[in-house]
């Protein structure tokens, strides 16, 4: 006989069993699954939001700094991502036509960087490179992400470039880079990219860039390219405060910025262009040159030397950047200017040539300039102390400065003269006692300057389709120089 008879206990646990549902992650509350996600690579999040509508949502805030990337490799993990992801601020897209590829092929990969070291205050980029060959199909996808993305790098034809600025609502974008495609050898042409509409324009856009940086690379562009950017500049003219050119060739473009256009950026390789024309600006606030370490280093050292001598705006800042050495005419320039009246804050990169052969020079010039009250030097050593004379010239020019002059030295690790990722030192000089530091404006000025020069990824060569890169951490010393 077989004995069914069940007790009390097995009885409890057949109910039990009969009634108890799995336990699902979705089914998990949120602090669990958000403590959970935070040990997750980047990879294995996107993975876990695609999974259902609950998760994805946990997913978009649970997402941290780090070089980690997401690789998309389909146009359904692209549409994905948007839906996993935290809202795009920083996007990058790269159109590629190549043979390799085929005709609708994608490629993408996104990460998240929180830099806290050289910003003021802590910035979150989302950064997306996308690499395809059929552009309709990604602007379909981007159109739910334009409206959050405040600054587009994009390189493409340029016809290309304008049909996604005009089809987008880039209703946040403040900062757009706009670089073209050398389609035929080393020169840049516009083919059938039309005029830009003047009564079409971006509303929030403040700063305009003209391709990408590269040092090394001669460029010629063509009238019909020229004519395309310029009406891109005409249309937004009265909203432009910066324009970066990136090529020396694109100095053209200047007659078409605002007259009082509040900061440019240009690059000088060749000699070639006209630099005279930048006089045009007569209410240009901020210059910032690059001299580039071309084949021409003589022409472009006597234009530039030239422009400065015959300046007559009321510049307020001046960012001079050599790739080879400053000689001791630029010195000498810089002294004899038309900036003496205008002149607030001077930013010297890689000045060691200044301080090696043309100290006395550099003296006198600096000493010409009695409303300059900001003078932000990086030089190229990678010590912290410098040269001797360094350290001595710094103290003398803020003794005997009548504009109580604040002075920031940046070192760090460096590569062909280059910043590069590791630990920089800022020693800010000043003169006033220890006590009053702490709520001097001009000690906070010198700091956010220097800041503001490194953290510029044009002047760091940070190139996001290439690597991510993480900006240093910058430790601030403050050093008072005795009177």
């Amino acid at each position: 006989m077989v004995n069914n008879f069940k007790g009390p206990e097995t009885a409890a646990v057949m109910d039990v069993d009969q009634f108890e549902q799995p336990l699902l992650l979705p089914l998990l509350p949120d602090l669990p699954l958000l403590q959970v996600f935070a040990y997750l690579s980047p990879q294995d999040l996107f993975a876990v939001g695609r999974t259902c509508l609950r998760l994805a949502a946990l997913t978009r805030g649970a997402w941290r700094s780090t070089t980690a990337e997401v690789r998309l490799n389909t146009y359904a993990e692209l549409g994905d991502l948007f839906r996993v992801a935290p809202p795009v601020e920083l996007l990058e897209l790269d159109v590629c036509v190549s043979s390799e590829r085929p005709a609708h092929s994608l490629y993408g990969r996104f990460t998240i960087d929180r830099n806290t070291g050289i910003g003021s205050n802590e910035e979150t980029k989302l950064i997306l490179c996308v690499e395809s060959s059929d552009m309709p199909k990604v602007a379909s996808l981007l159109l739910e992400l334009a409206p959050t993305v405040r600054r587009l790098d994009v390189c493409a034809e340029l016809d290309e470039i304008f049909r996604i600025l005009r089809q987008l609502p880039w209703s946040a974008l403040e900062h757009l880079d706009v670089s073209g495609k050398y389609v035929d050898g080393d020169e840049l042409v516009a083919l059938g990219a039309p005029l830009w509409p003047q009564d079409v324009v971006l509303p929030m856009l403040r700063i305009l860039g003209v391709e990408r940086h590269n040092e090394y690379f001669h460029s010629t562009c063509s009238p019909e390219y020229l004519d395309a950017l310029r009406s891109l500049l005409r249309a937004h003219s009265g909203q432009l405060r910066s324009v970066m050119l990136r090529l020396e060739a694109l100095l053209p473009l200047v007659d078409a910025c605002p007259r009082d256009l509040h900061h440019l950026r240009v690059d000088l390789l060749e000699g070639k262009g006209d630099v005279a024309v930048l006089r045009r600006l007569s209410g240009l606030k901020e210059l910032s040159i690059t001299m580039l370490s071309g084949y021409a280093v003589e022409e472009v050292d006597d234009k530039v030397e030239n422009l400065l001598r015959t300046w007559s705006g009321p510049l307020e800042r001046l960012e001079l950047s050599s790739r080879c050495s400053f000689r001791t005419e630029t010195a000498r320039a810089l002294g004899e200017s038309g900036l003496k009246n205008s002149l607030q804050c001077l930013v010297l990169d890689d000045p060691d040539s200044l301080f090696i052969n043309s100290e006395s020079e550099l003296k006198v010039a600096l000493g010409a300039h009695p409303h300059l009250r900001t003078l932000v030097l990086l030089p190229s050593l990678s010590n912290e102390q410098g040269r001797p004379s360094e350290k001595r010239v710094v103290h003398e020019l803020v003794r005997r400065s009548p504009q109580a002059l604040h002075v920031a030295c940046v070192r760090g690790p460096r590569v062909c003269q280059r910043p590069v990722r590791g630990r920089l030192t800022m020693m800010v000089y000043f003169r006033h006692s220890e006590s009053e530091r702490g709520g001097c404006p001009r000690c906070a000025e010198a700091v956010a300057s220097a800041r503001r020069y490194i953290a510029d990824s044009s002047n760091w060569d940070v190139n996001y389709y290439d690597s991510v890169c993480m900006l240093p951490t910058l430790a601030v010393q403050f050093l008072q120089v005795q009177t």
